[in-house]
């Protein structure tokens, strides 16, 4: 297993490689309104662009993981007192035919 996360490893690192061999145009990018563009080469701007959006997905993934784990917490909460109620009602006494037959009945 570890030689195919390997070979995965190795197999992105050439990709990237040639990603950057084949996009090294430079491009003019301007952060904000009023100040000078910068010169970098277009991989780069694709390369961050990809990370800040992995880091934006990976935010809202928290948050919603954070947030399934509340939920699981709680249901787990109530299954345990769901199956504390059902042992409870399982140690009830149950009334004996001798008993029902003895008092009156209609």
């Amino acid at each position: 297993m570890k030689f195919i996360g390997n070979l995965l490893k190795i197999a992105m690192v050439i990709a990237i490689v040639l990603f950057a061999v084949m996009n090294n145009q430079v491009v003019s990018v301007q952060y904000f309104y009023e100040t000078p563009s910068r010169e970098v080469p277009l991989f780069v701007v694709m390369l961050v662009s990809l990370c800040v959006g992995i880091v934006i997905a990976s935010i809202f993934y928290l948050f919603d993981r954070f947030k399934l784990t509340s939920q699981l917490r709680n249901c787990r909460k109530q299954l345990k007192t769901a199956e504390g109620e059902i042992k409870r009602l399982r140690n009830l006494p149950l009334m004996s035919d001798e008993k029902e037959e003895g008092g009156e009945k209609k």
